[in-house]
């Protein structure tokens, strides 16, 4: 496995928890792209000022309530 890839399967499980249901392993998932995809977009931009923006949107993912729906008869 790359360093890269190793990484952010750690980050994930890490961001997630012990034993995490599907619905935290998306979510953790999505506050680290969040976090690390915007990168590449913003030369231009301060690496410091960038960081505290994308830490700032990774948090919005995780501390925003998870809307679940589900079907009649299934679990949520």
């Amino acid at each position: 496995m790359s360093s890269t890839r190793h990484r952010s399967a750690t980050s994930h499980r890490t961001a997630r928890g012990p034993n995490p249901v599907w619905r935290q392993r998306v979510r953790a998932a999505q506050a680290f792209a969040a976090a690390t995809d915007p990168i590449g977009q913003f030369p231009d931009v301060p690496p410091h000022d960038l960081r505290a923006e994308l830490l700032r949107g990774a948090t919005t993912i995780l501390s925003s309530p998870v809307l679940i729906t589900s079907r009649p008869g299934q679990a949520p």
